[in-house]
């Protein structure tokens, strides 16, 4: 999984060298993905009119079977409604695989995002460990420091003390992503 962790970092980093802001670096990361997922959404569209399409259709089948609820005649209604819906070319799945397709990808995204130090500056636990004694974040566990949180007080710690102690925990400054959009944190 860390490969691919490694692959969206990379992404986002690259975007961030751009840009020069983390917060356009995510827009453009963000617009990246949604042209990579565009053929996916027509399909999709082109699907849901189709089951449009089809609704008069349907309807009419379950006019025909109204009020007959034994079981022989929902198997016959939904066997009808099956070959209505196979004839005209209509699949189910083809609506939701897009969805199930994206949301691993999601979920692999966050995790990339929130971690900027760990994807986009490539900063061992160790480091990571390491800049948060030195901004005073007294958490040990560095699953759950704030990465966030802690480039912004690395930044903060940078422009009060200058950048040398940061540089000795073995992380480059200029790796930093900035926060900063147009002037605003």
């Amino acid at each position: 999984m860390s490969y691919i962790y490694s692959f969206f970092g990379t992404i986002l980093s690259w975007f961030n060298s751009v840009t020069g802001s983390y917060a356009l670096a995510l827009l453009l990361f963000a617009l990246l993905f949604k042209v990579i997922f565009l053929p996916f959404g027509i399909k999709t569209q082109k699907n849901q009119i189709l089951m449009a399409k089809l609704r008069p259709k349907i309807a009419k089948i379950e006019k025909k079977y109204a009020g007959r609820t034994d079981r022989v005649t929902l198997q016959k209604k939904q066997q009808e409604i099956m070959e209505l819906q196979q004839k005209e070319g209509y699949s189910m799945l083809s609506g939701c695989l897009p969805m199930l397709i994206q949301f691993p990808i999601i979920i692999f995204l966050y995790n990339v995002i929130r971690s900027p130090l760990s994807y986009i500056c490539k900063a061992s636990s160790e480091v990571i460990a390491k800049l948060a004694t030195l901004v005073g974040i007294a958490e040990t566990n560095v699953d759950k420091i704030n990465q966030i949180n802690l480039v912004s007080k690395i930044n903060a710690y940078i422009a009060s003390n200058g950048s040398d102690a940061v540089t000795a925990t073995g992380l480059d400054p200029s790796l930093l992503p900035n926060f900063d959009i147009f002037g605003v944190d």
